[in-house]
Order: C-alpha cells, then sequence, then structure tokens
C-alpha cells in the first residue's frame, strides 16, 4: 500500500501536468502522469544504478530527461479548429 506521503507526491505530479497542458486529452496527461511518476520510483532508481550500472549523477539526469521528455511530448495546447473550419483552410 502506498504511504500517505507518497499519494501526495503522485496527486502533485498529476496537478503539475494537469496545469502544464490542460487542453490535452485526459488519456494523454494520465499516461504522462504514470510516466513521470514512474521515473520518480526506487524501481527506476535501481534499474539504473544496477542493472545499466551508472553513477548516482547520471541515473538522475536519466530520470530528469525521461521526465521532460514526458512533458514536452505534451506539447503546446492544441488549438480547437472554428467551427465550419475545413482542412487545409487558413
Amino acid at each position: 500500500m502506498r504511504s500517505r506521503a507518497a499519494q501526495k507526491r503522485w496527486v502533485a505530479v498529476r496537478k503539475l501536468i494537469d496545469a502544464h497542458a490542460p487542453r490535452r486529452p485526459e488519456r494523454e496527461r494520465e499516461i504522462a502522469a504514470a510516466n513521470n511518476r514512474y521515473f520518480l520510483s526506487a524501481t527506476t532508481w535501481n534499474y539504473y544504478r544496477l542493472y545499466f550500472g551508472f553513477s548516482p549523477d547520471k541515473a538522475i539526469e536519466c530520470a530528469q530527461t525521461a521526465q521532460r521528455q514526458a512533458v514536452d511530448a505534451l506539447g503546446p495546447p492544441r488549438k480547437a479548429r472554428g467551427l465550419g473550419a475545413t482542412p487545409g483552410s487558413a
């Protein structure tokens, strides 16, 4: 069972994702938050350190890079097309 502190961290991660990309579909934000939570977990730390043999600094850099990529993948919010707009029209 998750600790109360861990649960608060996971909620905070989701709020950050939601604030970054509020117009992205729910599913995309949910996946981005889950990926970020994973890269904050001890499992990831152990994998980088034990299986890849990375130094603590390199393990941190890897996790930070993965988090940044997950957030960047959301990109800026998509603009909604106006009513009656057709693809390719400006």
